[in-house]
């Protein structure tokens, strides 16, 4: 019975723990997305401009069509930079919950061991109670 509270009880921890380390990957996802959708606006006002460039001969101002391409540029390199961001906050979240895991698993594994010699012990003590009142029988019918 203790044992299975005491899993229970782990369970719950551990949902606890991925719940919050969830909430921070999420609003690190959507950071991602965010940017993930200002590069392709970028990039399609790009494709836009480079369509209206072609469409009148090389006639339309040049300039739009370098800023809209820097722009694209500048968000493409802020974009990676979140991704890496992502990755490495992901990692590293994912590093600390093995390392808390382990930890705590060795405390739980332990308990468990400590528990079993606490039972092993309480059986032998019973058993050497058992002895000694067979044998004192004995003594006293002989």
């Amino acid at each position: 019975m203790y044992i299975l509270t005491y899993f229970d009880m782990f369970i719950k921890q551990k949902k606890k723990i991925y719940c919050n380390n969830n909430n921070k990957l999420k609003k690190l996802k959507n950071k991602a997305a965010k940017w993930r959708k200002e590069t392709s606006d970028a990039a399609e006002n790009v494709i836009k401009s480079r369509q209206k460039l072609d469409g009148t001969n090389g006639k339309k101002n040049k300039v739009s069509q370098d800023v809209d391409y820097v722009k694209t540029r500048n968000l493409g390199k802020q974009f990676q930079a979140a991704v890496n961001k992502y990755n490495m906050e992901l990692k590293n979240t994912v590093f600390q919950n093995k390392k808390r895991y382990n930890e705590e698993y060795e405390g739980w594994k332990q308990d468990v061991i400590n528990t079993k010699h606490l039972q092993i012990e309480s059986m032998i003590t019973l058993f050497n109670k058992l002895l000694a009142k067979q044998k004192q029988s004995k003594m006293t019918k002989s």
